[in-house]
């Protein structure tokens, strides 16, 4: 009788650790469906607003401007200046990963430029904010 209850002990154990196994796997499973859900949905919103750039730039080149002569003010790196429309659109599109960001430099007394290394969603975030407040 000892040994019946020894084995049932056991069996209870080993039940215990398949439990624990099953929940583990599932906990896994729900943080790589999460993880997945995040990543979608922030593609989601850049494709979003590369939607919202090409119909600003359909509507520029509607309109009969030049699109390298259009500047956008930005700041980056606490530098005020300002950029092309096409600087910003190829970053924006991911057919460059760096544009030119012209700036005044006081002690210097000139405009001077620099490389401009944005993400893509900012970019076209910088160029749909210029457009809202044309």
């Amino acid at each position: 009788m000892f040994r019946l209850r020894r084995k049932k002990g056991q069996g209870a154990i080993e039940y215990l650790f398949m439990i624990a196994a099953a929940l583990v796997i599932i906990l896994i499973a729900v943080r790589y469906v999460s993880n997945a859900g995040q990543n979608a949905s922030s593609q989601g919103d850049l494709a979003q607003i590369q939607a919202q750039v090409e119909t600003i730039k359909a509507q520029l080149q509607a309109s009969g401007q030049d699109l390298d002569e259009i500047k956008i003010p930005y700041t980056y790196n606490e530098i005020s200046g300002e950029t092309t429309f096409n600087d910003l659109y190829k970053i924006c599109t991911g057919t460059s990963t760096s544009g030119t960001l012209e700036y005044f430099n006081e002690t210097a007394n000139t405009t001077q430029s620099t490389s401009l290394s944005i993400n893509r969603y900012t970019a076209c975030k910088a160029i749909v904010d210029w457009w809202n407040k044309q």
